[in-house]
């Protein structure tokens, strides 16, 4: 059984947008409810992952505000919509990823939270290809949904734009931008090892500590390849004031970090 949480909690009150909130609107009411769904229908999709928000917001509030402030300085890192170059778009499309994925990563949908950190890291590699590239047949063909452009044909095409140049190791088989691509894939196509139940170990969702840090830490290896591949395409870019805790561990991202912006 449920119970509700108290009333002095923040989280227990839902709330809803008034019309003039949105920022395309004629400022009209909403209109009278017209099909309301049942309480056993509502209870059967939000309840457990409602439970799951808020264990894992009484846990990891601390790790959860860094996301959304990650995700935040993304935003502000788009560059200027007037004469915006091939990466914006791209760059723009992500953002949506990594909100979705921090969304579901509160609600206890591990998997699909990693999954749309692929995606969106995807977007950033095709965008910094189209920045380099702006004229590859591929690339046009892709802006127009007529070929399946991918992370692995731009990586390689950007391999050997850096050949021999002191970060063509970063684009190599085996390196850091082929193995982040990689073990996301895993969760993307649900490996044995990377499906909802593995992660769970149960049916879900549910909260799992294990699998928020894990989730967790895929957050921080996607936002820092994501801003490396920012760098390259935009070679002014200026780090973000808030990027510390990108760079601080693993050796090859800070390998690469200290290559591109110092």
């Amino acid at each position: 059984m449920t119970k509700p949480l108290p009333n002095n909690d923040f989280r227990a009150t839902r709330y809803i947008l008034e019309p003039d909130e949105f920022a395309l609107s004629n400022d009209s009411p909403d209109p009278s409810t017209s099909d309301k769904i049942d309480s056993s229908t509502w209870s059967g999709i939000v309840d457990l992952p409602d439970d799951v928000a808020i264990r894992t917001s009484d846990h990891h509030g601390t790790n959860i505000r860094n996301l959304y402030t990650l995700w935040g300085d993304w935003l502000n890192s788009l560059g200027k919509l007037r004469n915006h170059d091939e990466l914006f778009s791209c760059m723009l499309d992500a953002s949506d990823c990594f909100q979705c994925a921090t969304f579901e990563l509160l609600h206890g949908f591990y998997r699909s939270s990693i999954s749309n950190l692929r995606t969106g890291l995807e977007l950033v590699m095709i965008g910094t290809f189209g920045n380099l590239y702006p004229t590859n047949i591929n690339y046009i063909e892709w802006k127009n949904d007529s070929y399946e452009l991918g992370y692995s044909y731009c990586r390689k095409k950007l391999e050997k734009k850096y050949e021999n140049q002191k970060i063509e190791w970063m684009f190599k088989d085996g390196a850091l931008l082929h193995l982040t691509y990689k073990e996301l894939c895993k969760y993307t196509h649900s490996r044995p090892n990377a499906s909802d139940a593995a992660l769970w170990s149960s049916n879900g969702p549910i909260y799992d500590k294990d699998a928020f840090a894990k989730t967790y830490e895929f957050f921080l290896l996607v936002y820092s390849v994501a801003y490396l591949l920012v760098k390259v395409a935009r070679p002014n870019f200026s780090k973000p004031k808030r990027c510390k805790i990108l760079f601080k561990s693993q050796s090859d991202r800070l390998r690469a970090f200290n290559l591109l912006f110092n």
